[in-house]
């Protein structure tokens, strides 16, 4: 399953999104980033959205700002 299957699997693919800039904070999450696109044969770009969209429906809810997301 490639990951634009995995994320319509999620129901979270909704076609074009206002975009926002996102750098990793460290030279080591670079590398890691640029490493998981090389081997995942996709963009830096899709990897930090896939880990910030991961990260945010994990954490988003322990901050109280909303219901349980889908």
């Amino acid at each position: 399953m490639n990951t634009e299957q995995k994320e319509q699997k999620a129901g979270q693919f909704l076609g074009k999104v206002k975009r926002i800039q996102c750098s990793p904070l460290t030279e080591i999450d670079r590398f890691m980033v640029e490493e998981l696109a090389e081997n995942f044969q996709t963009s830096e770009s899709k990897i930090i959205g896939i880990a910030l969209h991961e990260w945010l429906k994990n954490n988003f809810n322990s901050y109280g700002l909303m219901g349980p997301m889908k």
